[in-house]
């Protein structure tokens, strides 16, 4: 089966901030079978349409003018099987990044990048991240 895979990322500045406001990174990616693509996408955008919302889609942009767009959006996510998320919380404080990651934030990240992938990989399936 294919698959598409799309990811995103919330606070990687953590991993470099020495003045961070907040402590945890996370790391996600919504999975979908390629054949559904297609479909998931015109309802995103018929969504988008719906609400007159045509911004960049960000948790910190929700607000009492925008909530019925957001209730919406997770509603259709909830209720698609075909969609699958995953994502993965990473308390920054606790990273050792000279020790497992030769002292290097990015190589930290990336590798915390594949965890998230990795783990949902199965070998007969094709993927397009």
């Amino acid at each position: 089966m294919k698959f598409e895979i799309y990811c995103d990322e919330s606070r990687p500045e953590l991993f470099t901030s020495q003045n961070a406001t907040s402590h945890f990174l996370s790391i996600g990616g919504i999975w979908i079978p390629a054949d559904s693509a297609r479909q998931i996408k015109m309802d995103l955008k018929r969504i988008r349409e719906e609400h007159k919302y045509f911004c960049e889609i960000k948790w910190t942009k929700v607000n009492n003018t925008k909530l019925s767009f957001y209730i919406s959006l997770i509603d259709y996510f909830l209720s698609n099987p075909a969609i699958r998320f995953r994502t993965i919380v990473i308390d920054c404080r606790r990273v050792d990044f000279m020790r497992f990651h030769n002292n290097d934030a990015e190589l930290g990240f990336y590798k915390f990048y594949y965890q998230l992938i990795h783990h949902w990989i199965l070998d007969f399936n094709e993927y397009r991240i």
